[in-house]
Parts: C-alpha cells; structure tokens; sequence
C-alpha cells in the first residue's frame, strides 16, 4: 500500500499558528465541511502536536465554502522529491499487456492515499471544534502529486 511521507530538512523547527478568528456568518458552512470531511474520514481528531495550522476558507465557483490549509511553511522544510515524474507514454508502453491494472479515482484524487502514521501530525490544523490531523493527503503538500500519480 502506497503511504504518503513529508520528508523534513534537518534541524527544522515545528511551526504553530494561532487560531484564527472566523465570521460567525460562516460558522456554520465551515463545521459542515468539516463535519464533512471528517465522517469521510479524510481528517482524525488529535489532541496534541508540534505542527498547527489555520484553516483557509475558499470559495469555489458555485460560491460554496471549500476549506484548505496553507502549509506553506511546511513545505519550505519539506525535502522536495528530485527525481521527474514519468512521462505518460512511458507508462502507457510499461503497461501494455498487463493483466491488470491499478487506478486511483480521478474525482477523489489525492483523498484517498494515507500518509505515514509518523507525518499525520504534520498536517494538524485547529478549528473551534477542535484540533485535526489529515489521515489522507491533502492538497496544497509539496511532493503529494509525485505520491499520487
């Protein structure tokens, strides 16, 4: 089974944000999201950890509330992965008479591959309702796309 790892560089220190405040008028639009995301169990519940974050809060083109974390300071400490990618034809000419063959859902994406127990707490944000940690990888990670494709 494929887990993700966040790779740290050396004599890295934990980064904490503080929680931040949110307009009461999207209160309840953000606890649906992560309501959401959390009985999807793409988020688990933590009590404690040395990384932390804020939530983000986007909205997408049909003007609904979609909920992200900037780990952008995770990622300027994350080793990034120096080797390319395949080019799509390579594979499609390894693949060429397998009997099978193992696909990813497009429409889930990077939602359903698991990180390593150790790096879950890496991606620990904190909401009202409590602090969490993503179980899946989530976008906005430096290396995810090379763990998922």
């Amino acid at each position: 089974m494929i887990q993700h790892i966040i790779p740290i560089k050396e004599d890295q220190i934990p980064f904490k944000q503080k929680l931040q405040r949110i307009n009461l008028v999207l209160l309840p639009l953000i606890e649906k999201e992560v309501r959401k995301i959390f009985d999807e169990k793409i988020i688990v519940p933590l009590r404690f950890s040395k990384w932390l974050y804020n939530l983000v809060r986007v909205r997408n083109k049909t003007r609904e509330i979609r909920l992200c974390v900037d780990f952008g300071n995770l990622n300027k400490v994350s080793l990034k992965n120096n080797y390319p990618l395949l080019m799509m034809d390579y594979i499609l000419h390894r693949v060429v008479g397998s009997r099978s063959i193992s696909l990813l859902d497009g429409f889930s994406e990077y939602n359903q591959i698991l990180f390593r127990l150790e790096d879950q707490d890496k991606t620990s944000f904190t909401t009202p309702w409590g602090t969490f940690m993503y179980a899946k990888i989530p976008y906005g990670l430096i290396n995810a796309r090379d763990t998922s494709q």
